[in-house]
């Protein structure tokens, strides 16, 4: 309804005003900024807002039961984790991905494109040892294996944040902090240039390599401060210097 012109809303304000007692306005937006005060203030708002995936995956635990579905738990989680918080396009993929009565985890990652979380860590583990060539090999492998590169680091970004939000409450929080903020930024750039370039796995190679190359401790390896040299030290290396320097000429 977001969008309607300014006359056409002027129009429907009419109809609001005085509507006939056989029928009900439905209003559905998801821009609810863009609609005028006076449509808001003669309607009954309701905000819809994202399903958890836990409610998601109890729903189609119950539909499979209900169907007589052999579905695998790690199908379920895939799926629920896959929709964000939309239950009826999560019901639309069971629908859609059931085959003779079963559905298992390896077929919903391969018709999602989506990858499995150990492809997730051992990237993620690579980049902590500043492995480029390992972590370019695994990238190789994740393109290699048919998973969609999109959705591949959407789901590397989220695994990132969780390990951030975890990471974040021991010691060594500001070198933690800028690690996981660089790796954020670097993977989240190459998320936004993959449907610019020829090469679906080219941002994400260049991402591993811009981040293992920096000099960036890693969340298991704080940065270590080096001591400070006094002045009164440098100077006197310097006369040192200018010393052995005379007797040489």
């Amino acid at each position: 309804v977001h969008m309607l012109t300014k006359e056409a809303f002027n129009a429907l304000l009419k109809t609001l005003e005085e509507p006939p007692a056989h029928a009900y306005f439905i209003l559905a937006t998801t821009e609810v900024h863009k609609i005028p005060e006076t449509i808001i203030s003669r309607c009954q708002r309701f905000d819809f807002k994202r399903i958890t995936e836990k409610t998601i995956m109890t729903r189609l635990s119950y539909i499979a039961q209900l169907e007589k579905i052999e579905i695998e738990e790690g199908a379920i989680q895939l799926i629920a984790h896959y929709v964000d918080g939309g239950m009826r396009d999560a019901i639309g993929l069971l629908e859609q991905l059931t085959s003779d009565g079963k559905l298992s985890h390896e077929h919903v990652c391969k018709v999602l494109g989506m990858s499995d979380h150990e492809s997730i860590e051992r990237l993620y583990n690579y980049l902590l040892d500043s492995d480029t060539v390992s972590a370019l090999n695994e990238a190789k492998n994740v393109h290699g294996q048919g998973h969609n590169m999109t959705q591949f680091l959407k789901s590397f970004l989220e695994y990132l944040r969780q390990r951030m939000l975890e990471t974040l409450g021991g010691k060594h929080k500001a070198s933690q902090a800028a690690w996981f903020l660089r790796a954020i930024d670097v993977f989240q750039e190459a998320a936004g240039q993959i449907r610019a370039t020829v090469i679906p796995q080219l941002p994400l190679e260049v991402a591993i390599i811009s981040l293992c190359e920096e000099e960036l401790a890693t969340p298991e390896a704080p940065v270590q401060t080096k001591a400070k040299v006094e002045p009164k030290k440098v100077e006197a290396k310097q006369e040192v210097k200018k010393e052995v320097m005379k007797k040489i000429e």
